[in-house]
């Protein structure tokens, strides 16, 4: 097997060149790509815990903790104790971290413009329908639509 034009390589290749252009575009509103995961879940649902977190994007909780810490110095999200259940943390957005949602979305939209550029819009459906098949069977869950 050539280990370089395996379709593993292929797809680490392509995840690696849409990491580094994702995170080198949101670095200029003051975010990296892991830590817009987390806006995107408070988008859909403000004052989730932690751990709601570290379940809803497959990522350990220390790595969840650091980023939300991170966040919470720069102003995006803040973290408050759960009036119903003391041991319990809440993460919300803060204005600023619902603000800059629009320029999340400008981001994703140019990156998702330059991913697309040579493909026919039948190109687009397949590669959409092939993503899903692959994350189906590597049992990744599905995002919800916004």
């Amino acid at each position: 097997m050539d280990f370089e034009q395996s379709l593993v390589s292929k797809l680490a290749q392509m995840g690696t060149a849409h990491r580094v252009l994702l995170d080198k575009s949101l670095q200029q509103i003051g975010l990296f790509a892991g830590q817009v995961n987390i806006l995107i879940q408070l988008w859909r649902e403000d004052g989730l815990t932690q751990a709601d977190l570290s379940e809803r994007l497959s990522v350990a909780p220390p790595t969840i903790s650091k980023m939300v810490k991170s966040l919470t110095e720069a102003e995006f999200v803040k973290s408050e104790k759960s009036k119903t259940d003391g041991r319990l943390t809440l993460v919300f957005l803060t204005e600023i971290g619902r603000t800059v949602r629009e320029d999340v979305e400008a981001v994703w939209k140019e990156l998702e413009a330059r991913l697309v550029a040579d493909l026919s819009p039948g190109e687009r459906l397949i590669l959409m329908e092939t993503i899903d098949k692959i994350n189906d069977s590597l049992g990744f869950p599905e995002q919800e639509d916004n």
